[in-house]
C-alpha cells in the first residue's frame, strides 16, 4: 500500500480509496504530531517519523501507538530507513541509532551532523548523507562509517540513487547533480552534470521506460535511460506542470511513479506497450473548448479525418504531430455524422448531420476539397439523417439512412432502388467474398443480390432477438462468421454455411452499454462501447478491457461513429477529451492479480483502522468482532494501482455462502449485514477479466462474538431459568390442579345431587300422574266436588310446582333457562297468587298477611310462570320462618328509570332476620343455614329466583335486620324495549302442549263415538296403572288398547286397526322417541298420529318430539280434558285430509297436507293406478303388491289417509284422470272412457254423475262448473 506523509497527518492508499489517520477531538492520541517527516516499514510494521516523536503502526493487530522509547520519544525524527536485512535506521537530532523491528537498539553513532538520507545499494551497501559533514558508508563487518570527500562548495549531499545499469546519481543541496564512482578516489569520484539547478532532492527510475525523475528545486525533470552514463533529456509529456513544487518521488512495485508535491500528488500509469493515447491539446489552445470527436478515419496517408463538435472537419497527423482544424475554403463549418472509406486514395465520403447529402473529399497535403455531392432526396424528413456508408468492390456506394437504403453507381447516378426490404435497414457489411449483408427491423439477416431490375436479398434469416431488441452494428471475419451487436448489447455470431447462431453476450463488464462499434481484426472482435473498449477472442472467449477509468485512456466517454481501423493494424477509438490508438497485433495484456489482501474492514460505515469500535481485534488474519456489529463491509485490494479498474475479485463466507460471490470489475466491497454468532472463514480470490481466478486464495478467520443473551453463560441460566420455571410451573399446576379436582369434586356432587332430584323429580311425576287420573275420576264420579278432590288437587298442583321448581334449577345450571315474557297486567297476576296459594296458609300460621298494590293495575311485559316461581319462593320463605302473631306482606309498586317503567315488587316478613354474615351466602345453591326453630331448607329456592331474576334483567336486594325480619326486594323491566325479540311470547301454535286450540264442534257437542264409527286409540307406558287409568277415564269416547312396551305396540300396530297412539317417553328397553321413529319410519303405520307423554318439559325434549315425527305432546302431569282435546284435535285433522283428497279433482299430492313417507305413498299408488288403465288383468292383488303392503295393510292405510276401500280409490284414480282429460283435450267421451279404464261409457257416465253431480258431457262443456263440484 501507498502511505503518504503530510503536514496534517498520513495517508494510506490501497488502489481504490485514500484513508487519513491523524490526531484529531475524536483520536487525540492517535499520533504523536501530524506533521509526517519520513515513512518506512518491515514486514509488519509501519514507522511514522513526526516533529515530535517517532509512531508505528501494527499490520497484524492494525492498532497505532506512539514509540516510548527515550531516544525518540519527544524529538524531531530525521530520517528512518529499513535496510534489507531489516533492521532500521532512525536519525534524530542528536544521533543515528540502529534498531532490531522490535525497537531494541543496536547500537547508537554520532555523526556530529545531520543526517539527510540513507541509502542501499544494489550490494547492500549502506549509505548515509549528512548536512555539511559530506558521505558515509556503513562498515557492516567493523560497524563503523567510513568517510568520503567532500562534494562541492558545501558538501550536502542530498540524495543517493543507483540505476539499473549499476550508475550512481548523487543530489546535492547547493552543488548540483554529479555522477558518482565509489571506485575512484578523491576528487574524481564525483563529475559534475550539465544540469541548470543547484538543488536536487530526490531521484527515481521508472519500471518501464528506465527513465531517470529528478526533482530538483525548481523542476521536475525527465532523462532518458541513460545506458552510457550520460543524461539525455526527454521529450516525454506529462498531464501536469513540471514547475510545480514537487517534494519527493516513489517508484512502486509495478514500475509506476508517486510524485507528491505540497498541494496535490499525482500517480505517474505508464501506458501498456500496445496503447496510446491522444488528447489533442491544439483543439482546446485554438479553439478553446474540449477536445469531442464524434467521427473519425485513417486514409491510406496515414491521417486522421475527425469532426470536432460545433468545429467541423480537422486533420491530424500523429506521427509528425501536425494538425489543420480548418483544411478546407469553399465550405465552411460543415458539421458531419460519418465518415467513410472511399476506393481512391486519400478520399473519404462524408455525410452531413443536418442534410440529406452524402459528400466525398479528399485530402492534398493538409487540406481538403470537395469532389462530388449526392443529393438523397429534396426533402429531409424523407429519409433521416445518413447512419451507414458502404463503398463495394464494384465501386456502388450503399447509403443507409433512417428510412431507406440508397445505392449509387460509380458514377454517382441512382441505381435501381432496393426491393423487397420488409422493413428499414439498421446495419451492413461486407464479407470476405465481397457479398453485402443488411438487417433490417423486423429482426432479419438478408444478403443482397444485384439484377438486372435492381437489388434485393437472395437469402434471409431469422435472428432470435427478443422483441425489444435490434441489429445496431454488422461485422464479418476472417472466417465467413458474421458477427451482430444490438442495441441492448448482446452479442451474436452466424455462419452462414451451416446456418448456426451462437450467443457470445459479455458479462462482467463495468458498464452494459450498446455497442457503438464493431470491427474484426485477425483472431479478435473489437467492441467499442460508451464507457470501454472490448478486445474479444471468440476461439478462447476472453476479453480484455480498456475503458476510461484507466489512467491513460484521456478519453471520458466514447462516441458513435468516432472509431475507426488503421492501416498499421491500429484501432482509433475517439471520443470526449481525445482519442486512443491501440496496436491490435500486439499480444492480448492479462491482468492477473497475485494475491488480494484485506485493506479496511468497515462497521456501520466506520473504519476499524482510524476508529475501531469497543470489542473489535485484528491479529494476523484473525478478526474478532464485537457482539452489535452490524452492517459489515470487507474492502480488499489487490495492490495493482495501474489496473484496478479491470481486476475482478470472488469472496465466500464459508459456513454462510454456499459458493464464491464473484464481483464486477472495479468493485472490492463485500458486504454482510446482522453476521451471526460464530466463527467463519473468510476467503478471497483474484480473477481476470473473464472470471478465472489466478491464484490461491487468501483466508481470514472471521470470528463473531455472542451478544450477552447468546452466550454459554447465558445459555446456562436460561436452562437453570426453564428448570426453576419448569418446577415452579409444575407446583403451580398442582395446587391448581388440586383445586380445580376439588372444585370439580364440589361440581360433580352438585351435579350428582342436583341430578338425583331431577331423577327423583321425573320419577314423582308418573304415579303423580296416576294421582291427577284418579282425582279426574273422582271427579267424574262425583261431579259437585268434596274436600277430599280438593285436597287432592291442591296437593297434586303444589308438589308439581315443586318438582317444576327443581327442574328450573337443573335448566338454570345448564344455562338453557329461556325467557318468554308477554303483555299483561303483573298487578292482578301477583294479587291471584298471594290470595290463592298464601292467604289460607298464613291464615292456618296466624300470621297477618298484608297486600299492598299500586296502582290497581300494571300493564306490562314479564314472563308468568318465572315471575310465578319467584313470588312463591319468596312468600314460602316469609311464612316459613316468621312465628305466630306476626306480620308478612306484599308491596308493589312502579317506577320510572331512564329506560321506562320498572316494577318494584317487595317481600317482607317479620320473621328471625338473617345475618349479616349469613347474607351473602343465603344465595348459594344448596346452602343451609341453621335456624333458631329448627327449620331447614333445600338450598335451591333463593338461588333460583336470583337466576330467574337476572334471567328477567331485573335486580334483587336483600335487607335483614336479626330478630326483626327481612325485605327482597325484585326491581324488573315492564317495557318491551328490555328484552331481545327472541324473549318477548309468540302466539301459540296449534300443537302446543299447554295450550290446545282444539274447540268443540258448532253445535256445542264433543265427538262423540256416536258420531262416527269410535276410534281406535293404542295407549302405550310401562306403568299399568297409568295405562288403565287414561283408559277408564277416556274409554267412553275412544276404543282403548293398551302395550307395555315396544315389542308389544309394534304388535298391535300390526295386528289391529288403530287410529292413534299415545307413548310415554321414558320406557325400558326401547323409549318412546325410537319407538316413534320406528312407527314413523313405517310404511304400513306411518300415517297413524302419534302423542308422546314426558316428564320433561324443557325446549330440547319438545323438539326432539316433532324431529322424531311425534304428532303432539304433554307434560306430566296432565289434565285428562287436555289429552282428549288433543286426541279429537288430531283425528279432526286427519279427516280433514281425507275430505280435502276426496274433493280434489286434480291428482296432485304435493298440495296435500300429508308427511313426506305418506305423500310418496299415495303419489306412488296413483301413477301405479294410472299406469295400468288399460291392463284389464290389474286387480286389488296386483295393486297390493305394487305397493309393496298386504291387502289387508293397503286397505287399512288407504281408507285412514283417504277414507276410500281399495277399489274407491281405483275408481276415484280414474274418474280424476277423466276429468283432466276432458278439460285438456278434444276427446270423446266414449274415448275418454276407455283411455281410463272403463269398458262400458255408460256405466262410465253413470258413475262421473254420482262423482261430481253432472255428466261428462256438461263437465267437457262447462270445465269451470266440474272445479266448482
Amino acid at each position: 500500500m501507498i502511505w503518504i506523509g503530510t503536514t496534517h497527518g498520513v495517508a494510506r492508499y490501497d488502489g481504490y480509496e485514500t484513508i487519513v489517520f491523524k490526531s484529531d477531538p475524536l483520536h487525540p492520541d492517535l499520533l504523536t504530531d501530524n506533521s509526517i517527516t519520513l515513512i518506512t516499514d518491515t514486514e509488519h510494521r509501519v514507522f511514522i517519523g513526526t516533529q515530535n516523536g517517532l509512531n508505528l503502526f501494527d499490520k497484524q493487530t492494525w492498532k497505532w501507538m506512539p514509540v516510548l522509547n527515550g531516544a525518540f520519544c519527544h524529538t524531531e525524527i530525521k530520517y528512518v530507513y529499513t535496510d534489507k536485512k531489516q533492521q532500521l535506521w532512525i536519525a534524530t537530532a542528536q544521533a543515528l541509532y540502529r534498531c532490531d523491528e522490535q525497537l531494541h537498539i543496536l547500537r547508537r553513532y554520532d555523526l556530529k551532523a545531520a543526517v539527510t538520507s540513507i541509502y542501499e545499494d544494489h550490494a547492500q551497501h549502506l549509505w548515509i548523507l549528512t548536512w555539511g559533514k559530506g558521505l558515509f558508508r556503513w562498515d557492516a563487518e567493523k560497524d563503523h562509517f567510513t568517510g568520503y570527500p567532500a562534494i562541492g562548495n558545501a558538501n550536502i549531499p542530498f540524495v543517493l540513487f543507483q540505476d539499473r545499469d549499476e550508475h550512481y546519481w548523487l543530489g546535492t543541496w547547493g552543488d548540483g547533480l554529479f555522477r558518482f564512482y565509489p571506485e575512484r578516489n578523491g576528487a574524481d569520484m564525483y563529475e559534475h552534470q550539465d544540469v541548470a539547478d543547484d538543488i536536487f532532492f530526490d531521484i527515481e527510475q521508472d519500471g518501464h521506460n528506465g527513465q531517470l525523475w529528478m526533482l530538483s528545486y525548481n523542476a521536475l525533470h525527465i532523462f532518458n535511460r541513460p545506458t552510457d552514463g550520460i543524461l539525455h533529456f526527454s521529450s516525454a509529456s506529462v498531464p501536469f506542470d513540471r514547475n510545480r513544487m514537487f517534494s519527493t518521488l516513489l517508484r512502486d512495485r509495478e514500475g509506476d511513479l508517486w510524485l507528491g508535491a505540497f498541494d496535490a500528488g499525482y500517480h505517474i500509469s505508464f501506458c501498456p506497450e500496445e496503447l496510446s493515447g491522444h488528447s489533442l491539446p491544439f483543439i482546446k489552445e485554438t479553439l478553446g473548448f474540449d477536445t469531442n470527436i464524434n467521427c473519425m478515419y485513417e486514409d491510406e496517408g496515414g491521417v486522421l479525418w475527425f469532426n470536432q463538435e460545433r468545429n467541423g472537419i480537422g486533420l491530424y497527423a500523429p506521427d509528425s504531430g501536425t494538425y489543420n482544424l480548418h483544411p478546407y475554403s469553399q465550405k465552411r463549418n460543415v458539421e458531419v455524422n460519418l465518415i467513410a472509406r472511399s476506393r481512391f486514395p486519400n478520399t473519404v465520403w462524408i455525410a452531413s448531420a443536418f442534410v440529406p447529402t452524402v459528400f466525398r473529399a479528399q485530402r492534398q497535403g493538409m487540406d481538403i476539397r470537395f469532389t462530388d455531392t449526392l443529393l438523397l432526396a429534396h426533402d429531409g424528413a424523407e429519409t433521416g439523417h445518413v447512419t451507414g456508408i458502404l463503398e463495394d468492390p464494384a465501386g456502388r456506394l450503399w447509403v443507409m439512412t433512417e428510412r431507406k437504403l440508397f445505392v449509387f453507381k460509380p458514377d454517382g447516378h441512382p441505381l435501381a432502388a432496393v426491393t423487397n426490404l420488409p422493413g428499414n435497414v439498421n446495419a451492413l457489411c461486407e464479407d470476405q467474398q465481397g457479398r453485402l449483408w443488411i438487417s433490417d427491423a423486423t429482426g432479419r439477416l438478408s444478403c443482397m443480390h444485384t439484377y438486372p431490375t435492381g437489388i434485393r436479398p437472395t437469402t434471409r434469416y431469422k435472428l432470435p432477438l427478443s422483441p425489444h431488441d435490434r441489429i445496431r452494428h454488422l461485422c464479418c471475419d476472417s472466417t465467413g462468421h458474421i458477427w451482430m451487436a444490438t442495441e441492448l448489447g448482446c452479442l451474436y455470431s452466424f455462419y452462414p454455411k451451416a446456418s448456426k447462431w451462437s450467443d457470445h453476450t459479455l458479462s462482467g463488464l463495468p458498464d452494459m452499454s450498446p455497442v457503438l462499434h464493431l470491427e474484426a481484426i485477425g483472431k479478435d472482435l473489437w467492441l467499442v462501447t460508451p464507457s470501454a473498449v472490448i478486445r474479444y477472442n471468440p476461439e478462447k472467449r476472453t476479453r480484455h478491457t480498456y475503458n476510461t477509468q484507466d489512467k491513460h485512456v484521456p478519453v471520458f466517454a466514447f462516441r458513435n461513429n468516432a472509431s475507426c481501423t488503421g492501416h498499421k493494424k491500429l484501432l482509433y477509438a475517439g471520443g470526449h477529451g481525445g482519442f486512443i490508438t491501440i496496436h491490435t497485433d500486439k499480444p492480448q495484456p492479462e491482468v492477473k492479480p497475485d494475491k488480494i489482501f484485506l485493506t479496511d474492514l468497515r462497521i456501520e460505515d466506520r473504519s476499524m483502522q482510524t476508529d475501531p469500535c469497543e470489542g473489535f481485534s485484528w491479529n494476523d488474519g484473525l478478526i474478532v468482532l464485537p457482539p452489535e456489529a452490524s452492517r459489515i463491509e470487507f474492502r480488499f485490494s489487490s495492490l495493482t494501482y495501474s489496473s484496478s479498474g479491470n481486476i475482478r475479485m470472488a469472496y465466500r463466507l464459508a459456513d454462510l455462502d454456499r459458493k464464491p460471490i464473484q464481483l464486477r470489475a472495479g468493485v472490492h466491497t463485500a458486504f454482510y449485514d446482522r453476521l451471526p454468532k460464530g466463527t467463519y472463514t473468510l476467503e478471497v480470490w483474484g480473477m481476470d477479466e473473464n472470471g478465472h481466478t489466478t491464484g490461491p486464495s487468501t483466508t481470514y478467520t472471521v470470528v463473531k462474538r455472542p451478544r450477552w443473551f447468546e452466550t454459554w453463560a447465558a445459555y446456562t441460566a436460561y436452562t437453570v431459568m426453564f428448570l426453576l420455571l419448569c418446577v415452579c410451573g409444575f407446583r403451580l399446576y398442582a395446587k391448581h390442579l388440586h383445586k380445580k379436582n376439588a372444585q370439580l369434586l364440589r361440581e360433580e356432587i352438585a351435579r350428582t345431587k342436583l341430578e338425583y332430584f331431577t331423577n327423583v323429580s321425573h320419577e314423582l311425576l308418573t304415579p303423580l300422574t296416576v294421582l291427577s287420573c284418579l282425582t279426574d275420576e273422582i271427579e267424574q264420579n262425583s261431579p259437585s266436588g268434596s274436600p277430599i278432590t280438593r285436597g287432592l288437587r291442591d296437593n297434586i298442583l303444589r308438589l308439581k310446582r315443586l318438582i317444576r321448581q327443581v327442574l328450573d334449577f337443573r335448566k338454570a345450571e345448564q344455562k338453557s333457562l329461556s325467557l318468554q315474557a308477554s303483555y299483561g297486567d303483573v298487578a292482578a297476576f301477583i294479587r291471584h297468587i298471594a290470595q290463592t296459594d298464601f292467604t289460607l296458609l298464613a291464615r292456618k300460621k296466624e300470621i297477618d298477611f298484608n297486600l299492598d298494590i299500586f296502582p290497581e293495575e300494571i300493564y306490562g311485559f314479564y314472563d308468568a310462570d318465572k315471575l310465578e316461581e319467584m313470588v312463591f319462593n319468596l312468600l314460602s320463605n316469609a311464612v316459613k320462618y316468621t312465628p305466630s302473631h306476626h306480620n308478612v306482606g306484599i308491596r308493589l309498586r312502579t317506577a320510572k328509570k331512564d329506560d321506562g317503567k320498572h316494577l318494584r315488587l317487595e317481600v317482607w316478613d317479620e320473621g328471625t332476620g338473617i345475618s349479616a354474615q349469613e347474607q351473602t351466602k343465603v344465595f348459594t345453591r344448596f346452602y343451609r343455614a341453621p335456624q333458631a326453630n329448627g327449620t331447614e331448607s333445600n338450598g335451591i329456592g333463593l338461588s333460583l329466583t336470583r337466576e330467574l331474576v337476572c334471567l328477567h334483567h331485573g335486580t334483587l336486594e336483600l335487607q335483614s335486620t336479626p330478630g326483626k325480619g327481612s325485605r327482597f326486594t325484585i326491581d324488573l323491566p315492564l317495557e318491551e324495549t328490555a328484552y331481545r325479540p327472541e324473549e318477548i311470547c309468540q302466539p301459540p301454535m296449534v300443537n302446543h302442549p299447554d295450550s290446545d286450540t282444539t274447540r268443540p264442534s258448532a253445535d256445542g257437542s264433543a265427538h262423540s263415538p256416536s258420531a262416527r264409527l269410535c276410534p281406535t286409540i293404542l295407549i302405550v307406558d310401562d306403568n299399568a296403572e297409568i295405562t288403565d287409568s287414561i283408559g277408564r277415564l277416556i274409554g267412553q269416547r275412544y276404543h282403548i288398547i293398551t302395550a307395555h312396551d315396544a315389542r308389544q305396540t309394534l304388535s298391535r300396530l300390526q295386528d289391529q286397526n288403530i287410529d292413534l297412539m299415545v307413548c310415554d317417553l321414558k320406557m325400558p328397553d326401547t323409549d318412546g322417541l325410537t319407538l316413534c321413529r320406528k312407527v314413523k319410519n313405517d310404511l304400513s303405520t306411518s300415517h297413524i298420529p302419534v302423542i308422546i307423554l314426558t316428564a320433561q318439559a324443557t325446549d330440547d325434549t319438545h323438539a326432539a318430539c316433532y324431529e322424531a315425527g311425534a304428532d303432539g305432546y304433554l307434560t306430566k302431569p296432565f289434565d285428562i280434558h287436555v289429552l282428549t282435546a288433543r286426541i279429537d284435535n288430531l283425528l279432526l285433522q286427519y279427516r280433514q285430509r281425507s275430505r280435502q283428497f276426496l274433493h280434489t279433482p286434480d291428482t296432485d299430492c304435493d298440495v296435500l297436507p300429508y308427511q313426506n313417507r305418506d305423500k310418496i305413498f299415495l303419489e306412488n299408488m296413483v301413477k301405479t293406478v294410472e299406469s295400468h288403465f288399460t291392463d284389464s288383468d290389474f286387480n286389488l292383488d296386483s295393486l297390493a303388491a305394487e305397493s309393496k303392503l298386504s291387502k289387508s295393510t293397503m286397505n287399512r292405510k288407504l281408507k285412514a289417509m283417504t277414507g276410500l276401500t281399495p277399489m274407491d280409490f281405483v275408481k276415484n284414480i280414474r274418474l280424476r284422470s277423466a276429468c283432466r282429460l276432458l278439460r285438456q283435450t278434444d276427446m270423446t267421451v266414449s274415448e275418454v272412457a276407455y283411455a281410463v279404464g272403463f269398458n262400458d261409457p255408460k256405466y262410465f257416465a253413470k258413475c262421473f254423475k254420482e262423482e261430481y253431480g253432472q255428466t261428462p258431457r256438461q263437465f267437457q262443456d262447462r270445465p269451470d262448473m266440474g272445479n266448482r263440484a
